[in-house]
């Protein structure tokens, strides 16, 4: 009897052992594809940042030219 309550506890504790582990890598590979998403998130952002820059760029070059064109009409 007692040998049979041990060798349940023991498949008892090999499924939790084993649970665990899927759970462990469950955890990691989330980690891994939260990480992932953080670089694609700050390379996105730096994408933008680098075009709000240009078209201010752009802008203010055509603005200039504007300006110059208003002046030499005059």
């Amino acid at each position: 009897m007692v040998n049979k309550e041990v060798g349940t506890d023991l498949n008892q504790i090999e499924m939790v052992v084993v649970a665990v582990n899927k759970l462990g890598a469950t955890v990691q590979e989330v980690t891994a594809n939260c990480l992932g998403t953080a670089d694609k998130s700050k390379s996105a952002d730096n994408t933008i940042v680098t075009a709000e820059l240009l078209v201010k760029e752009q802008r203010h070059l055509l603005t200039n030219f504007v300006n110059k064109s208003s002046i030499n009409d005059h």
